[in-house]
């Protein structure tokens, strides 16, 4: 380092501080010693970088800059009234901004008055060094590339699902795996007809996992799957219960003599509710994501969706760190599995005569 800052003409420490993407280094200037570096041979030494990140852990933290948290739901729910799902993901998120010394703004993608060109302005002037998009469908996803102005210089990644048309990094629960876990639970309890209600276009954004991982888990086990009961939702109405499907849902029972359930939401139980139908008595049901206010009176799988915030940051960071900025070489994912949680929905059923 002393020898790049003697040809750089700076001083050691803008030197460490440019090789680290330090903001308080103009842009222009890391760039320069960069390009210096690069030319000299200049590689980390991974062992002195580890005990140079320890020492500055050891203190407190400074702001060091900011990272964005992009929010592409059809409703802007807001800091304060988003449902528990991205409220976890945004809280895990902050939480480990905070503790790496990052600040963590929140934005709504589909905001009218946020262009792309706007974004870009808005990201410069709030020092944002990294971008992370959460509740993308085809629609926002097919318009990805349009703002490449606000995310074409710093790292981006998608939170939940894997975009199709900009090859970004991705962080996101094990789909497959979770589906393939709950099922086999209920197996596991005794159950001999399971079958999975799901949303149609949620299905397609998640390429089929749950789905996937349901029939593996059936098939692995010698039973057979039953149809999916798909919902045909609309993208807009996140919160709906959907009464309208209970006599296709009540149908759906009837003809595939389920004795158990995969739900991927909780709008089920308003339906078995109105069907006079009791669990576990009649039907056993389990989530697939299970709600944090849900744990002790439901049965399901617990996500743990503060920990993909966290992962997602953690996942920024680094890419910060490698000065690596908009599509990378290869497109990398991170996931995360869940764990089953017991609730008073399922219950052991009794073995077969």
């Amino acid at each position: 380092m002393a020898e790049i800052a003697r040809r750089a003409g700076v001083a050691k420490s803008t030197v460490s501080m440019a090789l680290r993407n330090d903001p308080s280094i103009s842009e222009k200037q890391r760039i320069r010693i960069r390009k210096i570096a690069t030319k000299m041979g200049y590689k980390t030494n991974a062992l002195v970088a580890r005990l140079m990140h320890e020492l500055r852990a050891s203190k407190k933290r400074r702001y060091v800059a900011t990272l964005a948290f992009v929010s592409a739901f059809m409703k802007d729910f807001g800091r304060q009234s988003m449902p528990s799902g991205p409220a976890d993901i945004l809280s895990g998120a902050e939480s480990r901004a905070r503790e790496l010394g990052y600040g963590l703004d929140y934005f709504w993608l589909r905001e009218p008055r946020i262009t792309p060109q706007r974004l870009a302005k808005i990201f410069q002037a709030r020092n944002v060094l990294g971008a992370a998009i959460f509740g993308a469908d085809e629609e926002i996803d097919s318009r990805l590339p349009e703002y490449e102005s606000a995310w074409g210089h710093i790292p981006v990644l998608t939170i939940g699902t894997k975009s199709r048309t900009l090859p970004v990094n991705f962080v996101c629960n094990d789909y497959y795996s979770t589906a393939t876990q709950g099922c086999a639970r209920l197996v596991a309890l005794g159950y001999k007809r399971i079958g999975l209600y799901m949303v149609r276009w949620l299905d397609d954004t998640l390429e089929h996992r749950f789905v996937a991982g349901y029939r593996n888990c059936l098939e692995h086990a010698g039973m057979k799957p039953h149809p999916v009961f798909y919902l045909e939702q609309s993208r807009l109405d996140l919160l709906q219960s959907y009464p309208d499907a209970q006599p296709a849902f009540s149908r759906w029972l009837s003809e595939n003599r389920l004795d158990a359930v995969l739900a991927v939401n909780s709008w089920i139980f308003d339906w078995l509710n109105s069907l006079g139908l009791r669990m576990p008595e009649d039907l056993g049901v389990a989530l697939l994501d299970l709600p944090r206010e849900s744990i002790g009176e439901v049965a399901g799988m617990r996500q743990r969706l503060d920990w993909t915030g966290m992962a997602a940051v953690d996942a920024l960071v680094g890419q910060i760190m490698r000065h690596e900025a908009g599509v990378p070489a290869f497109q990398k994912g991170t996931t995360l599995e869940s764990s089953w949680i017991d609730g008073p929905t399922v219950a052991q059923r009794p073995p077969s005569p």
